[in-house]
């Protein structure tokens, strides 16, 4: 169960304004102190399971609610651990040099063979192109998806290189357009939750800002629990000095986006989930699919399918490269796989 504390900040608010453009007016203010919700990382959803369409388009079998796991028809374990040890044991030039992932939205993302196989390498982590992709892949999700759960508001999840561009003194201008709007089949409004990849120094985090609750959440896998560990408390420091700042482009954007200059007016909570106490989910090196984990499977509150052991680790690196693979916006040369998977169903079918 996870439990609420709370956590000196940097005891800064927006209307005290941070130096960037389009702040200079703004009616938010942010808590100065970060609300720990400890556990929250782990807090794995006691219905999330592994639902069929049947299930989505029923009810049966899951819960409704915000909870992500009712969002996405998950790939069955042993489809994704086939798809892996096909890769792996893929040694053709042919197969592995060209592109099985193109996304041809600007800018364009090519991803080999190559790419794929080797971060399924253990210890390997995701470079920012693979990230960028997974998170496109995740924005068309948004769109495709054919069931909108009770309770649940549209994600917009912003490109990965958004949060460096808003964060670091970027012109309005360009911060405004970075943010990306999703289609138009997504409504951006007051319940929108926006989750932002933040690629700090060596390592990812994810935050997601939540209008409807008016609260920022900042998820960090290198965060044990709030202790007197210098490291997490320069760590907490950073995350406090940034909270502010991203938020404030977010309002922004999203104020310009929808033509609606009030939103995301008011008080705002700073929130930090870790995992629970004194235990490390990673060092750094994997921190990439884990903060793609926390966008993927954040809930409002708690990310309801938690990556736990190294095994956990490894099928959620499997699942999220089928993901990206299979997304109905990949115009790649898609691997000799699938043709095999499509010959099958054929046969069966016959």
């Amino acid at each position: 169960m996870p439990i609420d504390m709370v956590h000196p900040g940097n005891g800064l608010t927006l209307n005290q304004g941070t130096g960037l453009e389009g702040e200079t007016n703004a009616t938010h203010g942010l808590s100065p102190d970060f609300r720990y919700i400890i556990g929250g990382l782990k807090q794995k959803c006691p219905q999330n399971k592994r639902l069929g369409l049947g299930d989505l388009l029923s009810g049966v079998g899951g819960h409704r609610g915000p909870c992500a796991a009712n969002r996405y028809v998950r790939a069955p374990v042993r489809d994704t651990a086939k798809f892996s040890r096909w890769v792996k044991e893929q040694n053709s030039d042919a197969e592995l040099d060209r592109n099985w992932v193109v996304l041809s939205a600007q800018p364009v993302i090519e991803i080999s063979g190559y790419t794929i196989k080797s971060s399924l390498t253990r210890g390997k982590s995701f470079d920012m192109m693979l990230c960028g992709g997974i998170i496109r892949a995740l924005r068309q999700m948004e769109v495709d998806r054919l069931v909108v759960p009770l309770g649940s508001t549209a994600r917009h999840y912003t490109p990965v290189e958004w949060a460096s561009i808003a964060m670091y003194g970027a012109t309005t201008e360009l911060v405004v357009d970075a943010f990306d709007p999703p289609p138009s089949q997504i409504r951006l409004d007051d319940r929108t939750l926006v989750m932002c990849m933040v690629h700090l120094g060596a390592t990812w985090s994810c935050y997601a800002v939540d209008f409807a609750k008016r609260a920022l959440t900042v998820m960090d896998p290198l965060i044990t629990s709030p202790n007197d560990n210098d490291n997490d408390n320069a760590i907490i420091q950073m995350h406090g000095n940034n909270a502010p700042r991203l938020l404030s482009q977010v309002i922004y954007c999203m104020q310009q986006h929808t033509g609606n200059s009030s939103i995301g007016n008011g008080y705002w909570e700073k929130i930090l989930l870790t995992a629970p106490d004194e235990e490390t989910l990673c060092h750094g090196q994997a921190s990439s699919i884990y903060a793609l984990n926390f966008a993927r499977w954040f809930n409002g509150t708690t990310v309801c399918n938690p990556i736990g052991n190294k095994p956990i680790l490894a099928q959620s690196k499997k699942e999220l490269l089928l993901l990206i693979i299979q997304c109905t916006i990949n115009n790649g040369q898609k691997p000799s796989y699938f043709d095999r998977i499509a010959e099958l169903q054929d046969l069966l079918e016959e």
